[in-house]
């Protein structure tokens, strides 16, 4: 089986110190041997600026691809000064270009980064490295946020450090990364220091990765990043969701939940109806596929005779377990296409985790014989 391969992307913070981009890209490509196919920088009107002057129009990018051995011409990296991988605050977004002031601007912010992670997060095909080394700290902050309800199994944040006085501004030239060919460096102090005694140290900062818990049940997250928040905050604290009732027919087939009709077929509605007694007699959710067809077998040969002919001409029971679970998925499809956006919706699926099959709301039973429930 052939594995195909990620595409990798890097999301540089930055503020007027474009030193944190080529120090990052620097560590990932000699130390980890992790070249990123494409480099976003979030920053702000000044560190675009900056970008621009200190990185492309002085030729240090060109300059730093030549001593890493990476031919532009073989398109291992892109990176580029254009918009398209610079991503500029916009200054109508926050009170001032370049901080951040009040609540508004912390919202404006929070949502510009979000957007841009949820782009490449949302991708199946992409592996993401966040570098929180640069911009204002609240960036940074907002960022890993975002990261912790984005970021999935093969997403990473790093952080780099530099000794002093190489992380310092005033150096003359520059410092932007170790060349092998010595430099010297001069402070304002007058003091000369070598390239050569500069160290760089990339670390990896572990994050709860929560996409993962959610992804079975909203694949796209809101827009916002407040939303997101709520949305996650819900499923930590369900007790705070004002539950849905759902009413099912046997007659009809039909599940209502919150006033939106589903249909199902004869066999979705017998499976769906079996996890909704369970729930209405507070029993926990079935673990397993071949639990689940017992389960199933047993409920069906001892309900069939009590309800509806529309269901009862069938005999259910012999079903295995793959169409159990094309079925389950069926029920699933049909849920979440009508409770969109419903904090509650994760709680009227079918399948609570992984082969984990049970709701956690409570039904109520329409036009359904006695002692079926």
């Amino acid at each position: 089986m052939i594995t195909e391969l990620k595409r990798k992307i890097l999301i540089s913070l930055c503020g007027t110190d474009p030193a944190v981009i080529t120090e990052t890209f620097f560590c990932l490509v000699k130390e980890k041997n992790w070249i990123p196919n494409k480099i976003i920088v979030i920053t702000t009107v000044k560190g675009c600026k900056a970008i621009r002057e200190e990185l492309f129009s002085s030729g240090i990018w060109n300059e730093l691809s030549k001593e890493l051995n990476i031919d532009d011409s073989q398109k291992s990296v892109i990176f580029s000064d254009n918009n398209s991988y610079i991503k500029t605050i916009p200054s109508g977004a926050i009170s001032y270009a370049d901080d951040i002031l009040n609540e508004a601007d912390n919202i404006a912010v929070a949502d510009f980064i979000m957007k841009i992670l949820r782009q490449f997060t949302e991708e199946d095909d992409t592996e993401l490295i966040l570098s929180i080394a640069g911009g204002i700290k609240t960036m940074s902050a907002l960022a890993t946020l975002a990261m912790s309800m984005l970021g999935r199994k093969q997403d990473k944040i790093c952080h780099v450090l530099v000794n002093s006085p190489f992380d310092r501004a005033d150096l003359s030239p520059k410092f932007y990364f170790p060349s092998s060919k010595e430099k010297l460096h001069k402070s304002n102090e007058g003091k000369i220091v070598s390239s050569n005694d500069a160290k760089i140290i990339l670390s990896e900062i572990p994050f709860v990765k929560m996409r993962n818990f959610f992804k079975k049940q909203h694949l796209h997250f809101p827009e916002t990043f407040s939303d997101t928040v709520n949305l996650i905050n819900s499923f930590i604290s369900p007790e705070n969701i004002q539950m849905p009732e759902i009413y099912l027919r046997p007659d009809t087939c039909t599940a209502r939940i919150d006033n939106k009709e589903l249909y199902l077929s004869p066999f979705e509605f017998a499976l769906y109806w079996l996890l909704a007694i369970r729930a209405k007699n507070g029993l926990p959710p079935i673990c397993g596929q071949k639990n689940l067809k017992d389960e199933f077998s047993a409920f069906w040969n001892s309900t069939s005779s009590k309800v509806m002919p529309k269901i009862s001409n069938n005999n259910f029971a012999e079903e295995n377990e793959e169409q159990l679970e094309k079925a389950i998925h069926n029920i699933s499809k049909k849920i979440e296409n009508a409770l969109r956006g419903k904090n509650y919706m994760p709680y009227c699926l079918p399948e609570r985790d992984e082969k984990l099959y049970g709701i956690a709301v409570k039904a109520k039973f329409i036009n359904c014989p006695r002692n079926t429930d």
